[in-house]
């Protein structure tokens, strides 16, 4: 496989020996051909590869099973994901329907959290947070990110229990669902 110009990713994934073994192997074997170059994208490098890459993110195939499948690295694989992000936006439809029902799980559980009287501020509200961020950034707006190093009073919570029981949820919100 060397001599074929495979990659370490691919005597990895062939053969079952590590990169150090390889390395020895080329070592120890000076008349091998030199590894493959590193320097160019796989854009220019292989450009078939390439289309292979673009073609598996376009079927939302992840990029771990890419990786297995191609014999091309999860970075280089996570590289060309995020330089042609904007060219593809169906790539980021599995994360942001991930991040909604994220959102949505961390809210209804902080809502019974606070019903119960258990609300830790410092757990499941952070994590809100930062899913509401990553989902903003997603979506191309612009995101601010504030710390308060002091927690909310149980009476403030509470009060904010309050006010959401008040407001009124729109048709098809899964509010409704919490309220129950």
């Amino acid at each position: 496989m060397i001599r074929s110009g495979s990659t370490y990713d691919q005597i990895q994934v062939e053969v079952g020996i590590s990169r150090r073994t390889i390395t020895r192997i080329r070592r120890d074997n000076p008349n091998l051909p030199p590894p493959v170059p590193r320097g160019k994208p796989l854009e220019t490098r292989d450009p078939k590869k390439f289309d292979s890459v673009i073609q598996a993110l376009s079927s939302l195939v992840p990029v771990r099973l890419i990786d297995l499948r191609l014999g091309i690295s999860e970075s280089t694989v996570m590289r060309i994901k995020t330089k042609y992000a904007d060219q593809h936006p169906e790539w980021k439809t599995r994360v942001s329907s991930s991040l909604r029902w994220l959102t949505l799980q961390l809210t209804e559980s902080m809502i019974q959290d606070i019903r119960d009287g258990s609300f830790k501020p410092s757990t499941k509200a952070l994590a809100l947070a930062i899913t509401l961020d990553k989902s903003q950034l997603l979506r191309g707006k612009p995101t601010r990110i504030s710390e308060v190093n002091s927690a909310p009073k149980i009476n403030s919570s509470n009060e904010a229990l309050n006010t959401l029981d008040d407001l009124e949820p729109t048709a098809g919100q899964p509010v409704a669902a919490a309220k129950n």
